[in-house]
């Protein structure tokens, strides 16, 4: 769940990103979580998720990129972080440090809910073709006494044949020189190409 939804992102949309965090069904259920997932037990419930199947790893946080724009802030300044559900049949395949696919929909009060949908294998698996690609910024900024902007986020090889679409992230830094075609990014694949 995430509370701010990303401008032009549509429900039904697949995202694909590293599970980063598997929360306690303890933490889900006393709500023992980040702040913009305050109100995920509530969330899961009324999206038909029976109380019953929300248990120790069924929530998973899930990371697609981050970005500042100065080193002398955390990466995390700003950043994809979604929490989705896994259903019991994939629940046991996933790991930290799994790339998973997972659907998002927006429920009725405009917040993001996840449902993973496959787990391809661990990141550093060669065969599952995901590597972390980080910003090798060289401009001007470079000189600042703050430093140079910072950012990650995940390239997978081959995943364009299936309908992944690399979304430039809005707002993030460039990552090379002008011109040069790469991003801070996030891997989706749109309802129309499923």
């Amino acid at each position: 769940m995430r509370e701010d939804v990303p401008l032009g992102l549509q429900s039904g949309t697949h995202i694909l990103g590293e599970a980063v965090k598997l929360y306690t069904r303890d933490q889900v259920l006393q709500n023992k979580l980040p702040k913009f997932t305050s109100r995920l037990r509530d969330d899961l419930l009324a999206s038909g998720v029976p109380e019953s199947d929300i248990v120790d790893g069924s929530e998973i946080g899930v990371f697609t990129y981050c970005y500042a724009h100065n080193s002398s802030v955390s990466c995390l300044e700003h950043m994809g972080y979604y929490m989705a559900h896994s259903s019991a049949d994939l629940r046991s395949q996933i790991k930290l440090g799994s790339i998973v696919e997972f659907r998002v929909s927006i429920n009725k009060e405009n917040r993001l809910m996840g449902s993973v949908v496959r787990v391809y294998g661990d990141i550093n698996d060669p065969s599952v073709g995901c590597e972390i690609q980080k910003l090798n910024y060289k401009g001007l900024a470079t000189f600042s006494p703050l430093g140079p902007p910072i950012g990650a986020w995940y390239e997978c090889k081959g995943k364009e044949k299936d309908g992944w679409v690399k979304k430039c992230v809005i707002g993030a830094p460039p990552t090379g020189p002008l011109g040069e075609k790469t991003c801070v990014s996030e891997l989706q694949k749109p309802p129309s190409h499923q």
